[in-house]
């Protein structure tokens, strides 16, 4: 079975849900880092990897947050991988990723929530010095509607619309796919990078000004998670201490860093795993 739950940022815990144990037969694995909850707070998107096959979801799940009843499967792609899932600013629709064998590459798609109709996205070349990357997909959408693509190093903010497109950053930059996050009011976007040696940081871009910042260094780290604060002021991170083959060992750590004063306190320590999904 897997926990919700909500945390206040005067660390107390609140219980927010708790599934039943799944039965033998229906052995999944939920995808914590994964869960999209919907701006309207009405739905959580998520995946799960079958334990008897470890392959990545070919599925999108949707669990109503108001009700215990089982999630219902929003997109199914048999044999596919699907990652990256995004929402909407209206909750309407999920843009999310699918692995092209052949391609090589990942191609972006749409679903919409209410009629379940999935369409591949057709996104413009767009220059750099990389000759090709693993594909052009849609990481975020920001509070008036915009997409942040991401292609080969690049990210760009686009109008899905006109596909007019800015770039952000002109040094090529890695990230953590399914770690980009717009700020509420939509000034910033946060990312994660990490090393082969497992040290990851957290950046923010300014979106008008394409000025990128490290927010936080985390040597030895694994399972990293960030989402911004309501106010857009302050980011939580969700990390735990990695061994030298970058599994997770220790307590899980959840924090908050203030972008004003770069303050940075811990907001709960525990040994069971936890994930930072969102702040509302």
């Amino acid at each position: 079975h897997f926990n919700e739950f909500i945390y206040d940022v005067r660390s107390r815990r609140k219980d927010f849900s708790d599934l039943p144990t799944l039965g033998e037969t229906e052995r999944l694995n939920y995808q914590a880092r994964s869960a999209r909850l919907s701006p309207d707070g009405r739905y959580l998107a998520f995946g799960r990897v079958a334990l008897n096959r470890g392959t990545p979801p070919d599925k999108i799940r949707l669990r109503a947050m108001s009700k215990d009843d089982e999630p219902t499967v929003l997109v199914s792609m048999p044999d596919r991988e699907l990652s990256n899932w995004v929402w909407s600013p209206d909750s309407k629709k999920l843009t999310f990723a699918v692995w092209d064998e052949g391609e090589g590459q990942y191609q972006p798609w749409m679903v919409d929530v209410a009629t379940k109709k999935t369409e591949r996205i057709k996104l413009p070349n767009l220059p750099s010095k990389i000759e090709k990357d693993y594909g052009a997909l849609v990481h975020a959408w920001s509070a008036d509607g915009l997409w942040v693509v991401h292609s080969k190093g690049h990210f760009h903010l686009m109008d899905p619309k006109t596909k007019e497109t800015r770039k952000l950053n002109e040094q090529a930059t890695g990230f953590m796919m399914g770690s980009v996050r717009v700020s509420p009011d939509g000034k910033k976007m946060l990312y994660l990078s990490a090393t082969a040696e497992h040290d990851w940081s957290l950046r923010v871009i300014d979106l008008l000004l394409g000025k990128t910042t490290v927010i936080a260094k985390l040597a030895n780290t694994a399972e990293m998670s960030a989402a911004w604060s309501p106010d857009s002021r302050s980011i939580v991170c969700s990390h735990a201490a990695a061994n030298p083959e970058g599994r997770t060992e220790g307590e899980f750590h959840v924090e908050i860093f203030s972008l004003g004063d770069n303050r940075r306190r811990t907001l709960v320590k525990a040994a069971e795993w936890l994930t930072v999904t969102d702040w509302r």
